[in-house]
């Protein structure tokens, strides 16, 4: 299917030359790509070396000649999202599960954050801290690794979320951190803001991923920053 689709369109190359080189004016073509879902096997790749080879040199061409790629949409990031948006598609990226032994890791490896997250996690008024605390530290690597997904195949959205992240949490600061309420009601109420912020931005994002963001860059402000919840005595 692709083979022919590729062939097809390559004639239009020369047929339509003239017609071609109008419409472009000075613009020269260096490259002809063809954008398909994914590349499943190498011979499309050589295929579309071979019939390289065999375009012509063109009027509108560079002088090197026009060369025949295939690509997916994970190259072209801010088209990908505007034709996601266009035909209705929402965003998921898979993310890995975290285990037990993966979490004991992390803190060896991440003591400062890890001590952040027991001295505040400390004023939660919860009888299973040690479970708590390795359900916070799942989230906080899922958020890591889903933000750098993000960044490298959404950019245009890491930015968004991340601008909402900074927000919301200037929100805690501002609002929250200073006043005397318990910590779970200031971070719930964090949560849900965090839903209703990612879930206002124009391109669907899926409810998996925006709850990963949710409670993960909760997770992240835990382990990161310093501050401290203010309880009544």
């Amino acid at each position: 299917m692709f083979k022919k689709k590729i062939n097809e369109d390559l004639k239009k190359l020369s047929k339509h030359e003239s017609e071609i080189e109008k419409m472009l004016g000075d613009i020269k073509i260096s490259c002809w790509v063809l954008v398909i879902p994914e590349v499943r096997t190498k011979e499309l790749l050589k295929y579309c070396k071979s019939k390289e080879k065999k375009i012509p040199q063109l009027s509108y061409s560079i002088p090197k000649g026009i060369s025949v790629k295939i690509e997916t949409d994970d190259s072209f990031p801010s088209g990908s999202i505007f034709s996601r948006r266009y035909i209705g598609e929402e965003i998921n990226v898979d993310i890995s599960d975290i285990n037990t032994e993966i979490t004991e890791i992390w803190k060896s490896e991440n003591s400062t954050f890890f001590d952040n997250i027991c001295r505040k996690t400390n004023k939660f008024s919860e009888s299973d801290l040690e479970r708590l605390r390795t359900s916070l530290i799942r989230q906080y690597m899922q958020v890591e690794e889903l933000m750098d997904a993000y960044r490298d195949q959404f950019p245009d959205l890491y930015t968004e979320v991340t601008s909402i992240a900074i927000v919301n949490l200037e929100a805690l600061k501002n609002e929250s951190l200073f006043v005397r309420d318990e910590p779970k009601n200031i971070l719930m109420s964090l949560l849900q803001k965090n839903r209703d912020s990612i879930k206002t931005i124009e391109q669907s994002i899926s409810n998996n991923n925006i709850e990963i963001f949710s409670s993960g860059l909760i997770a992240r402000w835990l382990a990161e920053c310093k501050m401290d919840f203010i309880i009544n005595e």
